[in-house]
């Protein structure tokens, strides 16, 4: 079964956060047509644009310096988590365990990168309706 475009950026946001989580708070240059490299495999640089705009748009990351290419391409340098972002990663999940953990034990346990961007997204939603409640 074809993952629909969400899945695809569900997937992408758990892989891309899985780096920031790796290197700690140590300033990372992410580019989205250079999106391969960073991730060590074969990617589609038109999602990581979309989620690396998202992810800073959120609230997640911050950057010295955000580029918007003309065709699409996405540049962020010197981005790092933001204190939104780790209270994100720390945030319990139903099963009693960070998403930070799960990220760790990705390939262990099985979980698909999808669900760990499905978490993150749905803590940010909660956050945010908390936060205008």
């Amino acid at each position: 079964m074809a993952e629909t475009k969400l899945e695809q950026h569900m997937d992408m946001l758990g892989r891309i956060v899985a780096q920031f989580v790796a290197g700690g708070l140590s300033p990372r240059t992410v580019q989205s047509s250079k999106i391969s490299e960073f991730l060590g495999q074969n990617e589609d640089s038109a999602i990581a644009a979309d989620v690396l705009r998202w992810m800073v748009d959120e609230g997640l990351i911050r950057a010295d310096v955000i580029h918007n290419g003309v065709q699409g391409d996405v540049q962020v340098y010197g981005a790092q988590l933001t204190s939104r972002g780790i209270a994100v990663l720390k945030s319990k999940t139903e099963a009693g365990d960070t998403i930070e953990r799960k990220i760790e034990s990705q390939s262990s346990s099985g979980i698909r990168w999808s669900e760990i961007g499905d978490l993150i997204g749905g803590v940010l939603g909660g956050l945010t309706k908390s936060i205008t409640s």
